[in-house]
Order: structure tokens, then sequence, then C-alpha cells
């Protein structure tokens, strides 16, 4: 625990400032707003998936956002990040890596076009493949830009570094998490949203794994779909742009990251602000994911499995 606190602490002492933050949170409320006043990302950006210029919507979306915030934070950098032109190479392929995830969609009409399996698997399969083919849409293209551009770093792929790591820490910060997820297990539009998907009998027996192997199944694609959201958001966006960014990395990553929410209750859309922060800046001096791992997939399967709790109760 004392490392972690050594990196707040060395973020606070030294490179926080609050006019870069402050001209976030005020481009971050009102965006927050219009989405949950018109529903933007469900009535608007989500009818154009599977179309060609469906990708070019997410990207101008998850783009606009990012480079608001790095422009608006060079006001308070004598640098201006933005003259260089690697910045825009680089963000602007991790960008374009987010933006095909959300507009894809090849696996959906494979899983339409299973006429010969029951409904019900089709649902299970959808909500495995899905999860698992976030991790495969994310990792052939981070992998490449990793090989073009930072393979001869210390880091390993984007923070996926072998180095030892203290678990302990991380460990205490997902049991802190633990009691503000049970109480908001209690809360309706939880209940609504959660858990993402739990088998029923004739599903397990249709598919032989049983009713509580297809929710382990399910659950392990769901945690990889996170290893995969800390891989981009934490490992390219923050391990992969200090280089060119420095500190600057993280405002950008964390006003993408709570856009990435939008479809979600907005408490979580508000939450993700602040787990974005924390974890992006562990990363940032960390200089690893794994801690983010640990924690993001910890409180996905946590919130998975306390509905899961409700819903048997």
């Amino acid at each position: 625990m004392k490392t972690l606190l050594g990196y707040f602490k060395r973020w606070f002492n030294q490179d926080f400032q609050w006019g870069p933050h402050v001209a976030t949170l005020l481009l971050l409320i009102p965006l927050i707003t219009l989405n949950y006043s018109i529903d933007l990302e469900r009535s608007y950006l989500n009818t154009h998936v599977g179309e060609w210029q469906g990708w070019l919507y997410f990207f101008s979306f998850y783009g606009g956002i990012y480079y608001a915030v790095t422009l608006l934070q060079s006001l308070w950098s004598p640098g201006k990040v933005w003259r260089q032109p690697m910045f825009w190479v680089k963000s602007a392929a991790f960008l374009a890596i987010l933006a095909l995830n959300a507009a894809a969609d090849f696996h959906y009409s494979w899983l339409y076009g299973l006429e010969a399996i029951s409904p019900q698997v089709r649902t299970w399969l959808f909500y495995v493949v899905v999860n698992a083919g976030s991790f495969f849409n994310f990792a052939l293209p981070l992998y490449l830009t990793w090989w073009l551009w930072d393979r001869n770093r210390q880091e390993g792929w984007y923070g996926l570094q072998r180095k030892k790591f203290l678990v302990g820490p991380y460990l205490l910060l997902l049991a802190a998490m633990l009691p503000f997820i049970i109480w908001a297990s209690f809360q309706p539009d939880f209940q609504a949203t959660y858990p993402i998907y739990v088998s029923n009998a004739a599903t397990g027996e249709a598919t032989g794994l049983g009713q509580w192997g297809n929710t382990l199944l399910f659950q392990l694609a769901y945690g990889l779909d996170f290893l995969t959201v800390e891989l981009l958001f934490r490992g390219a966006l923050i391990i992969g742009m200090t280089r060119l960014m420095g500190k600057e990395a993280l405002l950008p990553m964390v006003a993408v990251y709570c856009a990435l929410h939008f479809g979600k209750p907005v408490g979580e859309a508000i939450s993700s602000i602040f787990g974005g922060y924390i974890l992006g800046v562990i990363a940032l001096y960390g200089r690893h994911i794994w801690g983010g791992v640990i924690i993001h997939v910890g409180i996905a399967l946590s919130m998975e499995w306390a509905a899961i709790w409700q819903a048997l109760r």
C-alpha cells in the first residue's frame, strides 16, 4: 500500500494542476447531461453499428472528446503536445481501434445466422462471443502498434510486463470497494442492469455445461473483456502515450473512458471518471496494468455476483 500511496503523493505534489482538471470537468458535465437526456449512445451511435459509416461516427465521438481535452490542457502546458506529428499518429491509431470494436458486428451476423440452435443457447453464446471477441478485436491491432512503435520499451506489451509486483495493495483496494458494491446491488437501476447474464436450466442442459457451468464460462469471457479495456485505456493510452505526452496522457484517457460508459447507468458513468483516474495514475507511475486488471475485473465480477445474489434472495 505504501507504493500506491507514493504514486498519488507524487502526482499531487509534482504533477497535479487545477486548471486542466476543472476544464475537463466543465467539458464532461454537459456531455454527461446531454447523453442521459437524449440517450446519445443508444439512440444515435448504436443505430449505426455494422454500417460502414459507424466506425467514422464512433471515431469522431471518442476522438472529439480525446482531442478536446488534449487541446484544453495544452493551455497550461508549455510543451504543446499536439504539435508532435507522432502524437496524432499514435492517438488516432488507438482511437481507431476503439471505434472499430464499437462499430463491428461481424460476430452478431454470425450468431444470428445460427438457426439450428435454440434461442436460449444463441443468447448465451452471444454474450460469450461478444465479450471474448472484444479481446481479439483489440489484441491483434494493439500488438501491431506496440511492435511498430513501442517494442523496445521496458513495460512489455503496453503494461503487461512479467516483472513481479505486489498483489496485496490491489486486493485491499478491491476489498474496500465491496461494501459499496453490496449497497449498490440494492438499488433499482443496478438491478435493472445486472447481472448481465445468468444461464437457466434449459440452456445449461442444451450446452451440456449445466446452468452454473454456462454462467462461469460467461464470467470468464466477461473478465477477459475487462482485461482488454485495461490494455487499451491504461496500457496504450497511458503507458503507450507517456513518451509523447508525459503526465498529460491522463485526463484525455479519463474523458474517453467516461464516454465508454454512456450506455450504462448514470452513476456508473460518473464513477468511471474516478476509477479511470485512479487506475491511470497507477499505470502512469507503476508502468504496468496488472493492478488495474485485478481491480477492474474484481469489481466487475463482484457486481455480477452481487446481482446474482440479489436475484436468488
